[in-house]
Protein backbone atom coordinates (compact mmCIF):
# COMPACT_ATOMS: atom_id res chain seq x y z
CA UNK A 1 0.00 0.00 0.00
CA UNK A 2 2.38 2.74 -0.95
CA UNK A 3 2.18 5.65 -3.76
CA UNK A 4 4.42 4.61 -6.75
CA UNK A 5 5.92 8.25 -8.44
CA UNK A 6 5.71 11.29 -7.46
CA UNK A 7 1.99 12.41 -8.85
CA UNK A 8 -1.30 12.10 -7.56
CA UNK A 9 -4.69 12.44 -9.33
CA UNK A 10 -7.36 14.22 -7.81
CA UNK A 11 -10.82 15.08 -8.81
CA UNK A 12 -12.97 17.14 -7.25
CA UNK A 13 -16.37 18.86 -7.01
CA UNK A 14 -17.63 22.12 -6.10
CA UNK A 15 -21.27 23.62 -4.92
CA UNK A 16 -22.27 26.97 -4.12
CA UNK A 17 -25.92 27.49 -3.68
CA UNK A 18 -27.12 30.63 -4.58
CA UNK A 19 -29.21 30.94 -1.01
CA UNK A 20 -26.45 31.20 1.32
CA UNK A 21 -22.91 32.98 0.87
CA UNK A 22 -20.98 29.75 1.21
CA UNK A 23 -19.12 27.52 -1.00
CA UNK A 24 -18.91 23.30 -0.29
CA UNK A 25 -16.13 21.00 -2.36
CA UNK A 26 -15.49 17.61 -1.96
CA UNK A 27 -12.46 16.08 -3.89
CA UNK A 28 -11.07 12.19 -3.42
CA UNK A 29 -7.42 11.15 -4.84
CA UNK A 30 -8.28 8.61 -7.17
CA UNK A 31 -4.83 7.71 -8.65
CA UNK A 32 -1.48 6.91 -6.58
CA UNK A 33 -3.05 7.61 -2.84
CA UNK A 34 -3.47 4.18 -1.35
CA UNK A 35 -5.90 5.24 1.42
CA UNK A 36 -8.17 7.36 -1.19
CA UNK A 37 -8.10 10.09 0.46
CA UNK A 38 -10.96 12.23 0.47
CA UNK A 39 -10.98 15.85 1.17
CA UNK A 40 -13.44 18.28 2.40
CA UNK A 41 -13.73 22.40 2.32
CA UNK A 42 -16.38 24.91 3.52
CA UNK A 43 -15.91 28.11 2.48
CA UNK A 44 -17.77 31.60 2.70
CA UNK A 45 -16.86 35.21 1.55
CA UNK A 46 -18.22 38.73 2.46
CA UNK A 47 -17.73 42.34 0.92
CA UNK A 48 -16.71 45.26 3.12
CA UNK A 49 -16.48 48.09 1.47
CA UNK A 50 -14.01 48.03 -0.94
CA UNK A 51 -12.46 44.77 0.67
CA UNK A 52 -13.15 40.73 -0.25
CA UNK A 53 -12.85 38.94 2.47
CA UNK A 54 -13.57 34.81 2.46
CA UNK A 55 -12.11 32.63 4.45
CA UNK A 56 -12.26 28.54 4.43
CA UNK A 57 -11.57 25.43 6.60
CA UNK A 58 -10.65 22.05 5.03
CA UNK A 59 -10.75 18.43 6.42
CA UNK A 60 -10.34 14.76 5.95
CA UNK A 61 -13.33 12.85 5.57
CA UNK A 62 -11.69 9.48 6.08
CA UNK A 63 -8.56 8.18 7.74
CA UNK A 64 -5.35 9.03 5.69
CA UNK A 65 -1.85 8.44 6.98
CA UNK A 66 -0.78 9.13 3.77
CA UNK A 67 -2.22 12.98 4.42
CA UNK A 68 0.04 13.61 7.41
CA UNK A 69 -0.90 10.94 9.34
CA UNK A 70 -4.25 12.78 9.47
CA UNK A 71 -7.82 11.15 10.73
CA UNK A 72 -11.09 11.72 9.41
CA UNK A 73 -12.77 15.20 10.91
CA UNK A 74 -9.16 16.48 11.35
CA UNK A 75 -8.34 20.33 10.54
CA UNK A 76 -5.91 20.22 7.40
CA UNK A 77 -6.20 24.36 6.84
CA UNK A 78 -7.76 26.93 8.19
CA UNK A 79 -7.53 30.09 5.59
CA UNK A 80 -8.59 33.94 5.74
CA UNK A 81 -7.73 36.29 3.10
CA UNK A 82 -8.67 40.12 2.58
CA UNK A 83 -8.42 41.65 -1.71
CA UNK A 84 -8.48 45.06 -2.18
CA UNK A 85 -9.14 45.37 -5.96
CA UNK A 86 -8.22 48.83 -8.02
CA UNK A 87 -8.68 50.75 -11.32
CA UNK A 88 -6.34 52.13 -13.36
CA UNK A 89 -7.55 53.11 -16.94
CA UNK A 90 -8.15 49.24 -18.60
CA UNK A 91 -6.10 47.32 -16.04
CA UNK A 92 -7.65 45.56 -12.72
CA UNK A 93 -4.94 45.08 -10.04
CA UNK A 94 -5.50 43.65 -6.50
CA UNK A 95 -3.76 42.96 -4.10
CA UNK A 96 -4.77 40.41 -1.22
CA UNK A 97 -3.05 38.90 2.04
CA UNK A 98 -3.73 35.69 3.49
CA UNK A 99 -2.98 33.75 6.48
CA UNK A 100 -3.46 29.79 6.61
CA UNK A 101 -3.15 27.94 9.70
CA UNK A 102 -2.21 24.31 8.99
CA UNK A 103 -2.75 22.34 11.83
CA UNK A 104 -1.77 19.19 10.78
CA UNK A 105 2.27 20.66 10.59
CA UNK A 106 1.62 23.13 13.41
CA UNK A 107 2.58 25.91 10.98
CA UNK A 108 1.21 29.16 9.71
CA UNK A 109 1.78 31.41 7.03
CA UNK A 110 1.61 34.60 5.65
CA UNK A 111 1.01 34.93 1.88
CA UNK A 112 1.00 38.81 0.53
CA UNK A 113 0.21 39.10 -3.54
CA UNK A 114 -0.13 41.48 -6.34
CA UNK A 115 -2.09 40.76 -9.46
CA UNK A 116 -3.21 42.32 -12.47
Amino acid sequence: GEATGAHTVELGAAFAPSVVPLTFTVCGNVYNDPDHALFAQVGGNVSLHDVDVDGHVGFLLNDSPYYYGSQAGHAMDYTLRATRRFTLGSVEPHVSAAVIRAPVMARTYWVFAIGF
